[in-house]
């Protein structure tokens, strides 16, 4: 019996401790480098056809399928897509050409929206590329309408400014909250202007 209660209070040898934190390393980095996963497209594939072949199932475009330069490279397809049948929070991947052929795309999953999920209707109104800070990079600006789901009030517009900071996709909530209440593209660079950028 008192050698049942020794073994039970071992403690485990350093190379365990050692074991057990290599397997949990591997499982960060393989949960961080499937956010930025490399993705093929197939000769003669339309961007249509493309996004919906990566998008995941069950899920549908709150956006259309858009082609554009910001961040660090040009022709990036943008989708921003939600759950089937719901209208809440949209996730958003960047898929960033990697050759000039366009047939491999690296997936940047954008920050996800603050909003509480499933509180909010969500309705992205309209995207654009423009310069919201000081490097020579244009932004991704998505502005939405909202409605506290119900709430009963009327419903508000908001923006979510994405910036490259060199490895991922950031939001500029400073600039996001100068853009509270802007309808359109137009509204906004003018705002953008006014601000100096």
């Amino acid at each position: 019996m008192k050698q049942l209660i020794w073994r039970h209070r071992q403690r485990p040898s350093p190379s365990r401790y050692f074991i057990s934190f290599l397997l949990l390393a591997l499982v960060l980095i393989s949960a961080r480098v499937s956010g930025q996963e490399v993705v093929q497209r197939e000769a003669g594939e339309s961007t249509e056809n493309f996004a919906g072949r990566v998008l995941p199932p069950k899920t549908e475009l709150a956006h259309k399928v858009l082609i554009g330069s910001f961040g660090p490279s040009s022709n990036n397809i943008l989708l921003l897509f939600r759950p089937e049948l719901d209208s809440s929070n949209y996730t958003g991947w960047v898929l960033m050409p990697q050759d000039k052929s366009f047939s491999s795309y690296q997936k940047v999953v954008l920050p996800p929206m603050e909003e509480i999920p499933r509180h909010f209707d969500i309705t992205v109104s309209s995207v654009l590329y423009a310069n919201a800070d000081k490097d020579k990079e244009l932004e991704l600006i998505v502005l939405y309408e909202y409605y506290r789901t119900g709430s009963g009030t009327d419903t508000g517009n908001a923006a979510y400014v994405y910036d490259w900071s060199g490895r991922e996709f950031v939001i500029l909530d400073k600039i996001g909250m100068k853009l509270v209440g802007l309808k359109s593209g137009v509204a906004v660079r003018r705002k953008l202007k006014a601000l100096g950028y």
